[in-house]
């Protein structure tokens, strides 16, 4: 019976070791032109953020996301799927969908670390 429980216990401990919050692969830091500021602000102030969508002020309406800076922008890459909602035409939201260019970009920041 101890050996039951003993198992029990070591699977799930095991189990809740493997679990983590963010399922992107491990980043580098290996382009430093790769940046919020330079590369991604661009992109979601031009297809996120004017649009009403996305900003501080409809943050509250739209599940939480703001897009407007670089807190926001990080929290939604990680935590609500930003990259699969554009990949899949999601998002934006009544708009075209965004060219595998601009994604490729947003996806190159996320693998280089999120750099500010």
């Amino acid at each position: 019976m101890r050996k039951m429980y003993f198992g029990l216990i070591m699977t799930t401990l095991l189990s809740v070791a493997s679990c983590k919050k963010d399922s992107t692969p491990a980043c580098t830091t290996t382009d430093s032109t790769q940046t919020f500021t330079a590369k991604i602000k661009p992109i979601l102030d031009a297809t996120c953020v004017t649009s009403g969508c996305h900003d501080a002020a409809s943050a509250p309406l739209s599940n939480g996301v703001d897009l407007s800076n670089y807190d926001g922008a990080v929290a939604a890459a990680k935590n609500k799927d930003m990259v699969g909602l554009l990949q899949t035409g999601v998002m934006p939201k009544g708009g075209p969908v965004l060219p595998d260019s601009l994604i490729n970009k947003i996806i190159a920041w996320r693998n280089n670390c999120y750099q500010r």
